[in-house]
């Protein structure tokens, strides 16, 4: 491969910015390091050398899923879930499957549920499942938030998934507005992940840790040079067609989270490490502008500034409670990782986000407190009148 003097140079920039060492990074990571972790397992050393033979495996892997010969299964239609690590978090699957019973009365899709043991026994006792064709796939515990949100990746363990044709993953944090067959309803092309991104996300994302893997290879900084057009894609809703090569897309980005020598955040760091940089993602978008859309919001970190926040959301008339932000526009976007987060902007109004077009809200936040989030999802849903 030719490399020009300018392109020489261009990927050299981006691999330093997309450093784990880099300025950014380094800021970054402060903010969100709890929400990280890291594989102590791997056989790999924590090196860019090392890192670099796991990207060279990574590529050959793709190559080989790319000239394997495809099969298209058709089918039903499945909507799953991932549920694990924190039992607060099945009270908010439960709202979101109330807001989609609301909206959605005929139900074009089975719904499974990837998850425990002792979570599936909190969710069989859901009164809404009586309206949904259900299904389990459970799997060993987790001890991490960011070891059980890659467990959306095991879809392809479920048994029954060849009786599916397209799959939709919703995040349990997200709230139906709109019939979701509506999303269903899309025409598809094979192995392409259709993802929800706001038109403000832009390619640098991808050089930071919640949304790259903060390692760059030649032929990974050449691409983005040359395609920066390149969008990354929050990872709490995507759709795409049962294949064998999307099979061996998920067992690819399994890989290497497997294997990463280094910290990473959630599985998000891998799919758009890998989806995008593939040129594997679709805009989830179709030509009635149904669609689904990502709202970021920040939590507050002082534990005395938290209680003051649960006595406003209950009380507080004008509802100032938490920032309501496109994702590029929180406080862990690159355009304010030099502003050190502190808690006192955390405040704003519930504007809404969503129009008549949005099919699906999906809430995101760094933050891992389920029971923060649950107060905004209601909060929210009560300001605009949503059925949760």
């Amino acid at each position: 491969m030719k490399i020009s003097e300018l392109d020489r140079i261009a990927i050299n920039n981006i691999k330093k910015v997309a450093s784990i060492d880099s300025t950014q990074n380094t800021i970054n990571i402060s903010k969100i390091y709890a929400s990280m972790t890291r594989n102590t397992m791997s056989l790999y050393g924590n090196t860019n050398e090392e890192k670099d033979l796991i990207c060279y495996h990574l590529h050959e892997k793709f190559k080989q899923a790319e000239n394997t010969p495809d099969q298209l299964y058709v089918g039903k239609n499945l909507l799953y879930f991932s549920v694990f690590y924190n039992g607060e978090y099945t009270e908010l699957l439960e709202m979101c499957l109330n807001s989609i019973h609301a909206t959605t009365p005929t139900k074009k899709f089975d719904v499974l549920f990837i998850t425990d043991e002792q979570s599936k026994l909190k969710i069989i006792n859901f009164p809404v499942l009586s309206h949904f064709n259900v299904d389990y796939l459970v799997l060993p515990t987790v001890n991490s938030a960011p070891r059980a949100s890659i467990k959306k990746l095991s879809i392809f363990e479920y048994e029954k998934i060849n009786e599916y044709g397209k799959i939709l993953f919703l995040d349990v944090d997200s709230v139906c507005v709109k019939n979701l067959n509506s999303i269903f309803d899309k025409v598809l092309q094979p192995n392409k992940l259709y993802v929800s991104y706001p038109k403000t996300h832009m390619s640098p994302m991808l050089l930071t840790a919640t949304h790259g893997i903060m390692h760059m290879t030649d032929e990974d900084a050449l691409y983005l040079h040359n395609n920066s057009d390149a969008i990354p894609f929050n990872a709490g809703q995507f759709l795409f067609l049962n294949t064998n090569r999307m099979r061996m897309h998920f067992s690819n980005v399994k890989w290497i989270q497997s294997c990463w020598p280094s910290v990473y955040f959630y599985e998000q760091s891998f799919m758009n490490y890998y989806f995008v940089l593939k040129g594997l993602t679709e805009s989830l978008l179709d030509e009635n502008g149904a669609q689904m859309i990502t709202v970021t919001f920040n939590t507050l970190k002082d534990e005395k500034v938290n209680q003051s926040f649960y006595k406003m959301v209950h009380q507080s008339k004008d509802k100032k409670i938490m920032v309501v932000s496109g994702a590029i526009s929180s406080s862990f976007s690159p355009q304010f990782l030099p502003k050190v987060y502190d808690g006192r902007n955390s405040l704003a109004d519930l504007d809404k986000r969503h129009d008549d077009s949005t099919v699906v809200i999906h809430f995101a936040s760094i933050a891992r407190n389920s029971s923060n989030k649950k107060i905004y999802i209601t909060s929210y849903a009560n300001a605009h009148q949503l059925h949760i």
